[in-house]
């Protein structure tokens, strides 16, 4: 079992492998383009290549974002409850603008099927509350890949 602190260490080696190399505000729903530098450790490439994989998306600016804020928030707090970690980070993800909430669900046909599964379930009642909650569910998946790769460095490094 791998230590908080040493999760966070090999947290804070992930965010150092990527870099922001473009601002692409106001476009949305990512506000950087975030890429892997050149001497980024496979790990973390792999970590961000199943977050890709798990919802069947081709290299996606948002998923890399969404990578790179998880390995922010592990770096910066983690604690023994991996949900409620996974909640606070998810819950702050999806955007309010709903520009950003409709390009999120047009950006790709896994996002507009869970966001359309949403309202089938009665889970939302808009399409920007549907979109949010597939965004949502997005980042927690996201982050819960990222924080599995974190403490498995975590145990390689102990």
């Amino acid at each position: 079992m791998s230590s908080n602190t040493d999760i966070r260490t090999a947290a804070v080696e992930a965010a150092d492998g990527l870099h922001s190399i473009t601002t692409r505000e106001p476009e949305a729903p990512a506000p950087a383009l975030i890429v892997n530098r050149d001497d980024c450790p496979e790990w973390v490439a792999d970590a961000i290549r199943e977050a890709h994989d798990a919802r069947g998306l081709m290299p996606d600016d948002l998923t890399y974002y969404m990578a790179s804020a998880a390995f922010d928030a592990i770096a910066e707090s983690i604690t023994e409850d991996e949900g409620d970690d996974a909640h606070e980070y998810a819950d702050a993800a999806p955007s309010v603008y709903t520009s950003d909430l409709l390009a999120y669900i047009a950006s790709d046909s896994s996002r507009s099927d869970a966001a359309n599964e949403a309202i089938a379930d009665h889970s939302a009642a808009t399409i920007e509350d549907a979109a949010a909650f597939a965004w949502y569910e997005e980042a927690r998946e996201v982050y819960g890949i990222m924080r599995d790769a974190c403490e498995g460095r975590a145990g390689v490094m102990a």
